[in-house]
């Protein structure tokens, strides 16, 4: 798991170095499998720029021809990538710049003179999407380094199977504050409710408790879909997520931050606005959202609706009820299922998502409700949407706090290490027991 360290201080104060924190961390037993200085590599021909012209190049299909304005020169630079447009401020590679294994130069194509090159962000090391040119923040000064602006410090964390509360960024976090002595930081969210009461906007059967412990849903209403703030877009490149739009982008941040998978629905999409979990039947199929057809056996857990699948359960959502762009009420699933289920069903299927490796490990269905709250409030700052009132919440044998009691004997016996009273308590409190 990708963390990006700017991301990671959020939560709590870090003062040493990444490479001193990655050996703590790795002899508490948190294994850092490596760093990476997104930007290092960048130098000082990378910069941004302002694309002031744009047109058609004659003789190709896909080809713009370019002005770009580095607040100091103008320069023509040919560019393939679809989603660019005049007046967006992009990164431009220089000539004699270095990007991966090519280095830039100036070059010819169908009679135009190209002094550079647009990156995306795989281009620049920022994850693996190549779909489109990194667009930059309006604000953004013309000229400066792009590492000044986009450099970032990501630690890369090997979490064993038993560790699902460390799915997270915030699970990471506690780890550091207990270690550092320093406090732990969460996101409370206080959430203004109004409008319909969610009881009346949505119905849900669950007709398999033992593999679906808890389901949650929250309806938000008045969303305006549209790209994220490059800070969220910056954050999840760095975790190598691909950033697809405000919302979905909300979802797949706090899976990220809390550990907990989300699911966005258009709620107009719902057929008779009534969700129904319950296992599969033989042979029964569903299309999820990557569009490949999947066969079913009864052994799976669905998400349905009442003229079918909608979702597999803790792995993918089906393309029925997806987001898209005349989506105006959001949805919002947060639930917790049996983690040896999704395990199978994922390995039948030939299936492993973000979602699905969480799941898997285990999560405490505590986290449902804080990661939909979470998500609620962002969808409020960064769509405009209005929370109603209210959550349809499913949670037939709630999980009971439970005692665990030891010794201090019991410690040494396990660990060979001679602890005192005081040190397991204080261990414990700082780790949120």
């Amino acid at each position: 798991m990708k963390v990006p360290l700017s991301w990671l201080k959020e939560y709590v104060e870090i003062s040493i170095s990444p490479e001193e924190l990655a050996d703590t961390l790795t002899m508490a037993g948190l294994e850092v499998e490596s760093i990476e200085h997104i930007g290092k590599d960048w130098g000082d021909k990378i910069i941004s720029a302002q694309i002031t012209h744009l047109e058609k190049v004659e003789g190709s299909d896909h080809l713009n021809y370019t002005h770009v304005n580095t607040g100091s020169s103008e320069l023509n630079v040919i560019c393939g990538a679809p989603n660019i447009k005049q007046g967006d401020k992009v990164p431009l590679a220089l000539p004699g710049a270095q990007v991966g294994d090519l280095t830039i130069g100036e070059t010819r194509k169908f009679g135009y003179v190209s002094q550079g090159m647009l990156c995306s962000p795989r281009e620049l090391g920022m994850g693996n999407d190549h779909s489109g040119i990194y667009i930059l923040d309006p604000d953004v000064e013309l000229g400066r380094n792009l590492e000044e602006l986009l450099g970032e410090v990501v630690l890369d964390f090997a979490i064993k199977a038993h560790r699902g509360d460390l799915s997270s960024v915030i699970g990471i976090a506690r780890e550091v504050a207990a270690l550092t002595g320093q406090p732990l930081r969460i996101p409370q969210p206080a959430l203004h409710e109004q409008g319909t009461p969610t009881s009346s906007l949505i119905k849900v059967t669950n007709e398999a408790p033992d593999l679906c412990p808890r389901i949650t849903f929250r309806v938000v209403s008045d969303v305006k879909l549209g790209p994220s703030p490059s800070w969220m877009g910056r954050r999840l490149l760095a975790a190598g997520m691909r950033p697809i739009s405000n919302i979905v982008d909300i979802t797949n941040y706090v899976m990220l931050e809390f550990g907990q998978p989300l699911h966005a629905y258009d709620h107009a999409l719902v057929p008779e606005q009534h969700i129904i979990v319950r296992r599969a039947t033989q042979g029964e199929t569903i299309t999820t959202l990557d569009d490949v057809k999947r066969t079913l056996t009864p052994d799976m857990l669905l998400i349905t609706d009442p003229t079918g699948p909608t979702g597999i359960a803790g792995v993918m959502g089906g393309a029925k009820s997806e987001v898209n762009d005349k989506t105006t009420t959001i949805l919002l699933e947060a639930a917790n299922f049996n983690a040896g289920n999704v395990r199978r069903t994922s390995t039948a299927l030939g299936l492993r998502t973000d979602a699905s490796g969480r799941f898997e490990k285990g999560l405490d269905p505590e986290l449902a409700l804080a990661g939909s709250n979470r998500a609620c409030q962002l969808m409020v700052e960064l769509a405009g949407g209005v929370v109603n009132p209210g959550v349809v919440d499913n949670y037939p044998q709630p999980v009971q706090p439970r005692t665990l009691e030891f010794s201090t004997d019991e410690v040494e016996w396990l660990t060979s290490m001679r602890v005192t009273q005081d040190e397991v308590i204080n261990a414990l409190r700082a780790l949120d027991f």
